[in-house]
């Protein structure tokens, strides 16, 4: 399965709180937890989403 699909299915079970997620490394686990942040926001209807790195994903 191509990493984007893992990512939407990630992002799928964590909206539908199943208990099965797909697992990913710490980089990718990270970028999953901003991406399904960040869908949150949007249907919150926030203004301003913002998608940033933190210092730790620079190393």
């Amino acid at each position: 399965m191509s990493s984007k699909l893992v990512f939407l299915a990630y992002a799928t079970a964590v909206i539908k709180d199943e208990p099965k997620k797909p697992k990913f490394d710490c980089w990718d686990q990270n970028l999953a937890d901003r991406f399904v942040i960040l869908l949150n926001q949007h249907e919150e209807c926030h203004q301003e989403t913002v998608l940033t790195r933190s210092p730790r994903d620079r190393r």
